[in-house]
């Protein structure tokens, strides 16, 4: 597909998507063209009757290595996962280095997939300019983690 995807045709694209690995691929893809995004990652954070406490690396787009897991009780992880609220680190120097997953980028922005009940996953997305997720760039993932939780949470019992 040639173009830039919107949001809706992201979720449209997962709606049709039934096993995990090639939903979270396309998210990924997705989530990385509409945005313009260097590095996305999806990471599972495995469900149970225990709290996890990591979150597992499960497929990503862009050339650079990422951590295979990341620890849920990080502050920027943590806030992501209990609130459902975005979170943004913009440069180097802010209040969440661990979420530029790579030493390259200078910007990076993590949404849950699912809604505060059913919580998949994260999406990190990373870029190597400074202050890139602002504005618009911030309300893409905001409503793709909304549709997200009302697709994911529509399924619970």
């Amino acid at each position: 597909m040639s173009g830039v995807y919107t949001v809706e045709q992201i979720f449209i694209s997962l709606r049709d998507r039934g096993e995990p690995e090639g939903w979270a691929e396309t998210l990924c893809r997705g989530i990385a063209e509409a945005s313009r995004s260097e590095l996305t990652a999806f990471y599972r954070i495995p469900g149970g009757k225990r709290a996890p406490r990591w979150a597992y690396f499960s497929t990503k787009t862009g050339y650079v290595p990422v951590p295979d897991r990341l620890p849920l009780e990080r502050e920027d992880l943590r806030i992501a996962v209990e609130t459902g609220l975005t979170v943004v680190q913009n440069s180097t120097d802010g209040p969440f280095p661990g979420l530029l997953l790579s030493g390259e980028m200078r910007s990076g922005i993590v949404v849950c997939a699912g809604d505060a009940k059913l919580v998949s996953g994260l999406l990190i997305a990373n870029h190597r300019t400074p202050f890139f997720y602002s504005g618009e760039m911030i309300r893409l993932f905001e409503r793709l983690s909304t549709l997200l939780g009302g697709m994911r949470g529509g399924s619970d019992g």
